[in-house]
């Protein structure tokens, strides 16, 4: 068989891609989420989310780790799939419509750098018609820049 000829979903990607590409289509999947008021089932590794979150480390190799599927109530099906891609790939989309769950769930799982990047998009609607509710989320997430800027 010509090696040319063969044709495997990893080549020419980068590895965010082939990370990106083991979730979407569960290979090698070892728990299952469950996600938002419906308790959409969700499939992961452990290993990814484990190197991302110190949170979700703690779950799964702390002294009492979790058996079975996870149960995530209080974060809405697309936010948990945005903060997945985030997890799998660096890449994060946060949005005036998407930044006060983002930063929920940046501050339940402890993602400083999705906190900052949701501090950045705040920022930028601090001085608008929106500075009482950037405040809030502010004094909420423990934001002190944010805070200072809300108030100016």
């Amino acid at each position: 068989m010509n090696a040319n000829n063969t044709k495997d979903w990893r080549d020419n990607k980068a590895l965010p891609d082939c990370m990106i590409y083991m979730l979407q289509n569960e290979i090698m999947c070892d728990f299952m989420l469950r996600v938002g008021d419906d308790s959409k089932p969700i499939k992961a590794h452990k290993y990814m989310l484990s190197t991302r979150s110190a949170v979700f480390h703690t779950m799964f190799e702390g002294s009492l780790p979790e058996k079975g599927d996870i149960t995530i109530p209080d974060v809405d099906e697309d936010t948990f799939r945005d903060i997945l891609k985030y997890f799998y790939s660096d890449d994060i989309t946060i949005t005036n419509n998407n930044v006060q769950e983002m930063l929920y769930a940046a501050d339940k799982y402890m993602l400083v750098s999705v906190k900052r990047d949701c501090e950045t998009v705040l920022k930028q609607t601090a001085q608008s018609e929106h500075a009482t509710k950037t405040l809030q989320a502010a004094y909420q997430y423990h934001l002190s820049d944010l805070q200072k800027e809300s108030l100016d």
